[in-house]
């Protein structure tokens, strides 16, 4: 199983603002794949704010194409750099979605011209850049972002994950997938596990 983010670990160098309103803060991305799920809505807290306007943090994925809400979760006592909270939906490919975070307490992180170059690429999660699509986009509200805050980046990012699994051990995996197509299973040289799949799209099982 594969993970890809926009960010990465490392520090972004993003500064700290409140502009006395609630806001929410969102990342356009999409996946250039099929079989992939939004993991994980990530966000940069800055130092100093992480138990002030920046706490209360929701973190949401959104399909815009659509304008519906996909997954939330709340996050727990954020702390200074990388915060996560754990989400899960299920992506179609070239669909553009939003990773956000509602901020009721007014502060958000933010860093220009982040996208106003090339896309942003990690296997298959793109981040695009404002020539291709609208980035950076935000609402002064708890709702769906409408803004255009491009080429801003509001300190959001997103953790996709494929289906892929290595099973190396004995007992029993079980597998959940979302997949249009043909989903190859394969037994790790040396497993001895009993492997349970269960498919929630449309297509075939090739298991090895």
């Amino acid at each position: 199983m594969a993970t890809y983010t926009g960010f990465g670990a490392a520090d972004p160098v993003a500064g700290a603002f409140n502009d006395a309103l609630p806001i929410t803060a969102a990342t356009v991305f999409k996946a250039t794949a099929s079989g992939l799920t939004a993991t994980k809505v990530r966000v940069w807290v800055p130092s100093g704010h992480e138990s002030t306007d920046m706490a209360g943090l929701v973190g949401r994925v959104y399909n815009l194409d659509a304008s519906t809400l996909l997954a939330e979760a709340a996050f727990t006592s954020p702390s200074a750099g990388w915060n996560e909270v754990a989400v899960s939906a299920a992506l179609t490919s070239g669909v553009w979605y939003g990773a956000s975070v509602y901020s009721p307490n007014q502060g958000y992180s933010a860093k220009a011209a982040v996208f106003s170059g090339a896309d942003i690429v990690n296997g298959p999660l793109t981040l695009p850049g404002s020539a291709v699509h609208l980035n950076g986009m935000y609402a002064y509200a708890d709702s769906i972002p409408v803004n255009n805050g491009s080429p801003t980046w509001f300190g959001v990012d997103v953790e996709v994950t494929d289906g892929g699994v290595t099973q190396n051990g004995t007992g029993v995996l079980a597998v959940t997938v979302a997949q249009t197509g043909t989903v190859a299973v394969v037994r790790a040289a040396g497993g001895s596990a009993a492997l349970v799949v269960t498919m929630t799209g449309s297509g075939s099982l090739v298991a090895a």
